[in-house]
């Protein structure tokens, strides 16, 4: 799949510095995922929209072990646990 760059979000000052060591991940459907430092991940949205029921999913189920810790959220993206997996 071929990278598109057509994302743009406003980091908070510690998302920012978080991000100066991201690895890209993967791209997807609503956005692009890529690997932070601390074994977390930051996904990147289209839309706010998308950005939104994520997190309020999320957020919901922040108790349960089976979902990933949410660190902070923006307008266009979520600051999560990472999470192995594969497609």
């Amino acid at each position: 799949m071929a990278r598109t760059y057509a994302y743009s979000a406003d980091f908070d000052a510690e998302t920012e510095e978080l991000f100066k060591g991201a690895v890209f991940l993967g791209e997807g459907h609503n956005g692009i995922v890529y690997e932070l430092p601390g074994n977390k991940a930051i996904k990147i949205f289209q839309e706010v929209k998308c950005c939104k029921e994520e997190g309020d999913i999320l957020k919901k189920v922040s108790r349960s072990k089976y979902f990933p810790r949410v660190y902070s959220t923006g307008n266009f993206y979520i600051v999560r646990d990472k999470v192995e997996g594969h497609r």
